[in-house]
């Protein structure tokens, strides 16, 4: 069997979805895995225009080329990524030849720069090797139609940042413009590594003020696993030039950084400690408002959350926090017949909240002069006594959550009946003490 009928008959059990007849033919023809036929279309782009997957990693394993043109100028490469096939991760991490990722000429960067003045430009990020520990992010930049090779360049993100900042031709507010929509295709992605890397570039160019909406974006658009999101939020909140992101988006949508943010929180289930920390770098950011605090008590009550905003609350009109005072009052949680049952801090921070307006404004509600009655009461020795047990074990074993306190009681010396008090609302330390009372 020459060459050519070996291709013919590769292509043949493609089509039909023979794989047994396609392994078989692989292993034992001898046949270059990137042959071609009349079109151009080497095994690799059979498969894929045919949808036959399963058939991908055998000729990857054996160095097909994801690169090879076929007379339409479409490579194996091109075709996935324009039709968003599944397959695209596993050809950029499986293919033999990478070359072209770190490939440090880009022969079009101008042609690039004037499609994007013109709207015509786009990008497509993937990360590859997360699963062997080296993660690195490659870019598509598309211009017309990616299905032509001529239309797409694609390069690992570090290579191609390189590039545009060593390019002449493109000035900053053009490179600025490049750097913000890549910035906003990150969060699309399900990992980090791609923001961090545009991230230190918005650092190092000081290009905060090109992208107002980058706050809004993140907030509403990531995709990033809980842990991912906080730490990669608390980069953005850190940062002194992040006041350039306080976007007007929050208004055109009518809602603000705070709600938006609380409101990530509940659909994300991000756990108290990190939210206290999200919150801390927050409030160095922009004013708290009441409203923001009222946004707080409506997702976790009146808690650790609320306490923190209160300690950093603008000076806001009275009547705005009469007001949450008063819906207070239907919190079962702070009722009359409830107070003796909560914690110091708590009780510390309620009463703190009552006196932050003229009492003139109580006057005649009795129900508030008898909460103000119970929370100017001396704790009791008992009580003081637990609190500050409490307070050393959480400073002494490093204690960040509920489950971590209550394991760490559990293996105390201590009576069963000393044990269920000792783990009644225990003051996690979840910021400072100095931010939750």
């Amino acid at each position: 069997m020459d060459r050519s009928q070996a291709g013919l008959l590769l292509h043949r059990s493609i089509k039909s979805n023979d794989f047994a007849t396609f392994n078989n033919l692989l292993h034992t023809t001898g046949l270059n895995v990137d042959w071609q036929n009349e079109a151009g279309n080497t095994l690799l782009l059979t498969c894929l225009i045919w949808r036959r997957f399963d058939f991908v990693q055998p000729l990857l394993a054996m160095g097909a080329n994801i690169m090879t043109i076929n007379k339409r100028n479409i490579t194996p490469l091109s075709y996935a990524i324009f039709y968003k096939l599944p397959t695209v991760q596993l050809l950029l991490e499986k293919s033999a030849d990478k070359q072209y990722l770190y490939d440090r000429t880009l022969n079009n960067t101008k042609y690039f720069v004037d499609e994007l003045k013109e709207c015509l430009y786009d990008f497509k990020f993937y990360v590859i090797n997360e699963e062997v520990g080296m993660p690195e992010a490659v870019v598509c930049i598309m211009t017309g139609n990616p299905l032509y090779i001529q239309n797409l360049a694609v390069r690992e993100l570090n290579i191609y940042l390189d590039l545009l900042e060593r390019d002449d031709s493109i000035e900053k507010c053009d490179l600025a413009r490049i750097y913000t929509m890549l910035i906003r295709r990150t969060v699309d992605l399900n990992t980090a590594v791609a923001f961090r890397i545009m991230w230190s570039k918005f650092d190092q160019n000081d290009l905060f003020s090109f992208a107002h909406d980058l706050l809004f974006t993140y907030l509403r658009c990531c995709k990033f696993s809980n842990q991912e999101y906080v730490e990669c939020l608390r980069l953005i909140l850190a940062h002194p030039n992040s006041l350039f992101l306080k976007s007007y988006y929050f208004d055109v949508f009518e809602t603000n950084f705070c709600r938006e943010l609380f409101y990530q929180f509940a659909v994300r289930n991000v756990d108290k400690h990190h939210r206290m920390l999200i919150i801390l770098a927050s409030v160095q950011l922009q004013e708290v408002t009441i409203r923001d605090v009222r946004s707080a008590y409506a997702y976790f009550g009146f808690n650790e959350e609320v306490f923190l905003l209160l300690k950093y609350l603008d000076s806001d009109s009275f009547h705005s926090i009469f007001k949450f005072i008063t819906l207070l009052e239907s919190d079962s949680k702070l009722s009359v017949d409830n107070l003796a049952n909560l914690n110091l801090i708590v009780r510390l921070n309620y009463r703190k909240l009552i006196y932050s307006i003229p009492q003139l404004m109580f006057h005649g509600n009795e129900i508030i002069g008898e909460k103000k009655k119970l929370l100017n009461a001396v704790p009791s020795l008992f009580e003081l006594s637990r609190f500050s047990f409490q307070k050393s074990l959480v400073k002494s074993y490093n204690i960040k959550d509920l489950k971590g306190f209550s394991k760490v009681v559990e293996n105390l010396p201590l009576p069963q009946v000393l044990k269920i008090d000792i783990c009644q609302e225990p003051p996690i330390n979840y910021v400072s003490e100095e931010c939750v009372v």
